[in-house]
């Protein structure tokens, strides 16, 4: 005896529900694709966009910048994949271990301290002036520190959308054109700027929109050599199939060696000389890398030869450490007024192992300077300099220790992959080029280069390992 049938006001229910969960199930994917797609434009309206950072690059638009990255977070959160979610968290786990121990700092330096050992000099003063017991912090503004703390989230948070979307190899070519395109149109803006006559920028200065121009140009040179590469990797793999034809793969070498020269005259004639050679610095490790693998060294004796390579212009800075005077982090800079590096100098001397706060040397700049020769400057004069002033000497030792940590493991990770390396070698060479520029200008203190930093790294990251390999 079997079960009985349903009859026909049951069937039709059970019809109902069934396409109901079908339905359901259609609408999940559906808003899952919108929502990892919508992160993906949102990204490629952010690197578009970030050359207006440099028209303006205010409180303002530190706001802005923040709810933009928190609503791609948004999306990213809610419409990401679980097979991907654990790609991603599995990859980018190092990077944010390694993010918390400064947002840490940061609170504290924020939080009132009863020690006068951790204290800033500055609050023990006030007491001794008021005449009461003030629960002062590290920060000698608390205000000015928990604003740098929410402007390093949201450039975590752009790291982490950069990585969540470029998971996918067709974004990730995506957002490199992009990146690429945009730093080549700075190029050209720059070579204009300076045959034109043209004063919008200004002079060669180690802060400001020149700066940040020239930083965003240095980065290119490495962008468009990656395009080269990528054009004829994909021609090699891709060329037996109608997506790659022979036509498009000589408009795309044509159109990035193109790009490529823009970028390198830009930078040899039109930017100062440390950005000349931190932009051969990062071409040079980008060429090794590709080089080494492509050869077939192996991954090891390759990352052997790329880090001894590397640690080539490196060991410039390196070597500079027994060097007693002046102080490293104003070494190397060229294009700032004496009067500000003097001042920055004294600020250093005076700086203890906790630092003054993290966005705190607007504050701190009335204190020293001399009202005769006023010094206009919202950063230091040097990425490295602010470093050390504003975190302390152990956070600048610890930021140099982490980018040659960056670097070693994207080369690792480039020489490992197979037709993808491309992507995590251009991150390698970035980085190189990031850490010399920290101790030559304050670019890195403009939102333009915030924004192409951590999206070429978070692509970097998402692509040093192939989801293949990962799952196996």
């Amino acid at each position: 005896m079997g079960f009985p049938r349903p009859n026909d006001k049951q069937r039709f229910h059970l019809s109902l529900c069934e396409r109901c969960g079908l339905c359901m199930l259609s609408h999940l994917t559906q808003w899952q694709y919108f929502g990892m797609i919508s992160a993906f434009r949102l990204l490629i309206l952010a690197i578009g966009l970030s050359p207006v950072f440099l028209v303006t690059d205010s409180l303002l638009i530190h706001g802005v910048v923040a709810a933009y990255v928190a609503l791609m977070v948004l999306f990213v959160a809610w419409s990401i994949r679980p097979g991907e979610a654990a790609f991603l968290a599995g990859i980018i786990r190092p990077a944010m271990i390694f993010a918390f121990f400064p947002a840490a700092w940061i609170v504290l330096q924020a939080i009132p301290m009863p020690f006068d050992g951790l204290r800033h000099p500055i609050w023990i003063s006030a007491e001794t002036a008021l005449g009461r017991t003030l629960w002062g912090s590290i920060s000698i503004s608390p205000g000015d520190t928990l604003l740098a703390l929410a402007r390093y989230f949201s450039a975590c948070g752009l790291f982490f959308v950069a990585a969540a979307v470029t998971i996918d190899r067709q974004r990730a070519e995506v957002v490199l054109l992009w990146l690429a395109g945009v730093t080549t149109l700075l190029a050209l803006t720059l070579i204009v700027h300076n045959l034109g006559g043209f004063v919008f920028l200004g002079e060669i200065s180690s802060s400001g929109a020149r700066a940040s121009m020239t930083a965003a140009v240095t980065l290119g040179t490495v962008l468009t050599s990656t395009t080269v590469i990528y054009a004829i990797e994909r021609y090699e793999t891709r060329r037996s199939r109608a997506d790659f034809s022979r036509s498009l793969f000589v408009l795309m070498i044509v159109t990035s060696v193109g790009a490529l020269l823009l970028t390198l005259i830009a930078v040899a004639l039109f930017a100062s000389r440390p950005a000349l050679f931190a932009a051969l610095s990062g071409v040079g490790t980008f060429m090794l890398i590709v080089g080494f693998r492509r050869i077939g060294l192996g991954a090891g004796l390759g990352f052997l030869l790329a880090c001894i390579a590397v640690a080539v212009p490196l060991s410039i800075i390196a070597g500079s450490f027994f060097v007693k005077t002046p102080n490293i982090s104003l070494r190397f800079l060229t294009d700032a007024p004496k009067s500000q590096i003097d001042l920055t100098q004294r600020m250093i001397s005076d700086t203890g192992w906790a630092g003054s706060g993290a966005g705190t040397y607007s504050a701190l700049l009335p204190i020293y300077q001399d009202p005769s020769n006023s010094v206009v400057a919202a950063v230091a004069p040097t990425t490295a300099a602010g470093f050390l002033i504003e975190l302390g000497r152990p956070a600048l030792w610890a930021a140099i220790a982490a980018a040659l940590a960056a670097i070693g493991w994207l080369t690792h990770g480039a020489l490992q992959r197979g037709r993808d390396s491309f992507f995590t070698a251009a991150g390698a060479s970035c980085t190189v080029i990031l850490t010399l520029e920290a101790f030559f200008d304050a670019s890195l203190s403009g939102s333009t280069a915030i924004v192409m930093a951590m999206s070429v790294l978070g692509l970097a990251v998402s692509q040093s390992v192939s989801r293949t390999a990962r799952q196996l």
